[in-house]
């Protein structure tokens, strides 16, 4: 294998003709930024790369490769579109404890190939089609801070040169449950595309998820109520929009009562009506109720959201936003 920083040292035995300027350039590169597999080549890739600069040759399609952290895998390996890429997740399953990133473990190694090759910044456009995946899959992560790069150049790959981490034991997303989050994925993808008042709503509430992980394990409260407020959006849409299924009304005066929740306590009755809305079934109405009424205390004095009472907000959020998603 040859480093990029050797370049200059070989490069006339090698007879590539390349510029002296360019040699100059990549060693550069190589000596302020830390050293990643996209910064080793062999030589016959490197005289690949140096011909494909100076013939100006342009390439057909982008291959980006990333490390993911995060607090969950999968099973097996996944393929799927997003946007403008074709993604592969492939799930890490070392058992031994690696160092960290953010306090997540390297968890999948990401391949995505575009035909966009124009894009500014393909990194950050592939970041975006991941949040939605991930937040929607209920997993918290981030990208690696190095992205290796290829470039199909006359129906062939040729390794590209960009500039830099590596995780405690994960625990694994079942086959049944990834299904059904790309069924959920497929259809956000779909709503967002319509770019109208529903699908603003939807990005809105993908926001709320994104920050109600990534404030689980830090602020407690915090993630609680951006979960909530996905329950509210969406119990708010369904009235406006006039999605909600009718209900008897002795039905409803039967639940009020037995409930407890005659009279003023407007929260409450959102959640009534929504949990029978879409069918809600993941806990008892009494304890979904009692939501209500811990999100006041945790908006408006110093009470603790307990771990529990956090999961159930979560699990309660996800559920309303994957049928809100099917409604529309």
């Amino acid at each position: 294998m040859i480093i990029l920083t050797e370049f200059s040292r070989w490069s006339s035995r090698a007879n590539l003709n390349a510029p002296k300027g360019l040699a100059i350039r990549l060693e550069r590169v190589a000596h302020t930024a830390p050293l990643s597999p996209a910064l080793i080549m062999d030589k016959d890739t490197m005289q690949k790369y140096l011909r494909a600069i100076n013939e100006n040759k342009i390439a057909s399609r982008i291959k980006l490769r990333v490390k993911i952290y995060a607090n969950n895998s999968f099973k097996k390996d996944y393929r799927f579109k997003a946007g403008k890429f074709d993604i592969e997740l492939l799930p890490i399953h070392d058992k031994v404890k690696f160092e960290t990133r953010n306090g997540l473990s390297i968890a999948f190694e990401c391949n995505a190939i575009s035909s966009d090759i124009a894009a500014q910044n393909l990194r950050a456009d592939l970041d975006k089609e991941l949040n939605i995946f991930f937040t929607v899959a209920q997993i918290t992560y981030c990208l690696g801070l190095r992205t290796e790069e290829w470039r199909e150049i006359d129906k062939e790959w040729i390794g590209w040169l960009t500039g830099g981490g590596e995780g405690f034991t994960l625990g694994v997303v079942h086959d049944e449950s990834v299904l059904k989050f790309l069924v959920v994925y497929d259809t956000a993808q779909n709503v967002i595309k319509r770019n109208d008042k529903l699908s603003k709503k939807a990005l809105t509430c993908i926001a709320l998820l994104r920050q109600g992980l990534n404030l689980e394990s830090l602020w407690p409260n915090e993630s609680y109520l951006n979960f909530y407020k996905v329950i509210e959006i969406i119990s708010d849409a369904l009235k406006e929009e006039k999605l909600a299924n009718k209900l008897p009304k002795n039905q409803i005066i039967d639940d009020l009562i037995s409930l407890n929740i005659i009279g003023d306590k407007t929260q409450k009755i959102k959640l009534y009506f929504l949990i029978n809305a879409l069918n809600i079934n993941l806990y008892p109405k009494i304890q979904i109720i009692e939501l209500a009424e811990k999100r006041n205390k945790a908006a408006h004095t110093s009470f603790h959201i307990e771990i529990e009472d956090l999961r159930v907000c979560k699990d309660l959020a996800f559920d309303v936003f994957s049928k809100y998603l099917g409604l529309i």
